[in-house]
């Protein structure tokens, strides 16, 4: 039962269209929180569209463990929509749910994201809220320590207009010295994605 539900999870993510947040970085980490210390750094590219405009992205996150059970972040980075540029922000916080899905680890995750951007003299500025759901593997897939993740959620995006929509998305976190790589595949109103490394501090 174990493998028929990994199976159709990662069917899920990556077969059907699937964007974390925008102008964030993949989520790109275990639902147990406890994996990483207590303060971490990393830095991403994102890249896919967003509705009908392309979307490139470089952003560099802080977690900081404020809790057992809770890591806030903040995040900031430079972006594309289109012929649109500037330079997005975001902060939020993961919270560790405790046995919500058996045989697999939960949080939930809260952020808050905001960018302004301009092209010859127009501005064009978007923010969103984001609330998801993200779930993780126990076990490895492989054994280089591979797992997977996936997430759903709730996103409110306002741009002179406010849009309500539903985002999947997953990916795989592979450890390395000194910290995780990780790979994400998104979805909201298009397809995004995006890598990283995320560097622990001890």
């Amino acid at each position: 039962m174990r493998k028929l539900i990994l199976t159709a999870t990662l069917l899920l993510v990556f077969i059907a269209p699937a964007h974390a947040e925008y102008f964030g970085l993949p989520n790109g980490r275990s639902a147990l929180l406890s994996t990483t210390p207590d303060l971490s750094i990393e830095a991403g590219l994102g890249s896919g569209d967003l509705g009908a405009a392309d979307y490139d992205h470089f952003g560099l996150r802080v977690n900081y463990r404020v809790t057992p059970g809770i890591i806030a972040f903040a995040d900031i980075g430079t972006g594309d929509i289109g012929a649109f540029s500037g330079t997005p922000f975001g902060v939020g916080f993961f919270y560790q749910l405790q046995d919500l899905i058996s045989n697999m680890d939960s949080s939930l995750k809260f952020s808050y994201h905001d960018g302004t951007f301009d092209f010859g003299g127009f501005d064009l500025s978007v923010d969103v809220i984001s609330l998801e759901l993200l779930v993780s593997g126990r076990e490895a897939l492989s054994d280089s320590g591979l797992k997977w993740y996936a997430n759903v959620g709730f996103h409110r995006i306002s741009s002179g207009q406010t849009d309500n929509e539903l985002g999947f998305g997953g990916g795989v976190i592979l450890p390395v010295p000194n910290g995780e790589a990780y790979f994400g595949l998104d979805f909201i109103d298009g397809t995004t994605f995006g890598l990283g490394y995320r560097y622990f501090i001890r």
